[in-house]
């Protein structure tokens, strides 16, 4: 007797399976793919952007003031002093005794314990020429003041934006001349009015003057934004070459600072900072 085969019969179900699974694998073959091919262009550009800013540093680059100039504007680092002082202590003591020569060593390890914020501001009217005074007179070697711009380009000493906290008179100080400027007394709203009565906005140039004439370290704040004032300070150091051993120039705007040093990379630069 002759048996029939069972009929054929198609299996749905594998089908589907297969094709879900080399749908998967196509689909993650591409996905890698992509991502592989994404990260490489992401890495291509991360190189280039690296590239550049190195190249970018390396062609504005200004060489570093030099440490010995440094330390004879603003004295040693009391820090490193201390540690060199505990060093030698340490040494003497291991050795139970110091070299005649470092005994006779001549004391290098200067600093400015105090430095004039503005002059004398609290013995004198701020940033004036008797502030100045006064800081020598008590015994400061060195002395802050504030650089600014009158509206016809003189420099003066002025702290603030306008001239109401220190006189009678109200206005902005980059738009005031010279002229009107002086006829100011700064002295009327101070607590010893009576001493510096009649005290003027000094002038840049005689203050400069003073300091090198005193031998007192100075730091120039550059109050004034222009461009204007980079050159007031070129000019100034280039007068008075012996600024660049006695004068600092801070500011608070980078690219004032950056302007100076790269004209004149011998001039000593620091970046004020206002938390």
């Amino acid at each position: 007797m002759k048996t029939m085969d069972k009929p054929f019969i198609f299996e749905c179900s594998v089908f589907t399976s297969c094709a879900l699974f080399w749908m998967f694998v196509y689909c993650s073959l591409i996905l890698l793919l992509e991502i592989i091919t994404l990260n490489i262009y992401i890495g291509v550009i991360l190189l280039l952007v690296i590239i550049i800013t190195y190249v970018c540093l390396w062609y504005f680059a200004l060489p570093q003031p030099d440490n010995a100039l440094v330390t004879e504007i603003l004295g040693n680092n009391p820090r490193m002093m201390i540690r060199s002082s505990s060093l030698t202590s340490l040494i003497g003591a291991m050795s139970n005794s110091i070299s005649k020569e470092e005994q006779d060593r001549p004391d290098d390890c200067e600093f400015f314990p105090v430095i004039g914020h503005r002059g004398a501001g609290l013995d004198a009217p701020e940033n004036s020429l008797s502030a100045i005074k006064q800081c020598h007179e008590k015994g400061c070697r060195a002395v802050e003041f504030d650089l600014a711009l009158t509206a016809d380009d003189v420099p003066v000493l002025f702290h603030d934006d306008t001239v109401d906290r220190l006189t009678n008179a109200t206005g902005l100080v980059q738009q005031m001349t010279w002229e009107q400027l002086q006829t100011l007394d700064i002295s009327v709203k101070h607590p010893l009015q009576e001493r510096f009565e009649g005290e003027r906005v000094a002038l840049f140039s005689e203050v400069i003057q003073l300091c090198l004439d005193l031998d007192m370290r100075i730091i120039i704040d550059v109050k004034d934004e222009s461009v204007k004032v980079v050159q007031v300070i070129l000019e100034t150091f280039q007068a008075h070459p012996k600024l660049y051993k006695r004068a600092m120039v801070s500011a608070f705007n980078p690219f004032i600072i950056y302007m100076v040093r790269s004209r004149d990379p011998k001039i000593v630069c620091s970046l004020a900072w206002r938390p």
